[in-house]
């Protein structure tokens, strides 16, 4: 398990996960409500280690609202729309 203090410049959620305790799922639904900020790549989500030591230390990231409303407006336009099933 390596330090989240290492010279990473990302975290995969997994990563975080198993170096705080925290879950995935956990994870996953403080980036819903814009309170850890993540980037996507791909599928992959990845945690600036900027953001995460200032989730850790603050419980929230230290971001302007504008950036936090433009977070959220990101993750609305890449989530998957609801299949059709008629």
């Amino acid at each position: 398990m390596e330090a989240l203090t290492s010279s990473k410049l990302a975290w995969s959620l997994s990563e975080v996960a198993n170096s705080t305790g925290l879950s995935v799922g956990f994870l996953r639904n403080e980036i819903r409500a814009g309170r850890l900020l993540s980037r996507k790549f791909g599928r992959r989500v990845l945690v600036r280690n900027d953001d995460l030591q200032s989730y850790l230390e603050n419980g929230s990231p230290a971001h302007t609202d504008e950036e936090i409303a433009r977070a959220a407006t990101h993750e609305k336009k890449t989530s998957l729309a609801p299949i059709d099933k008629s």
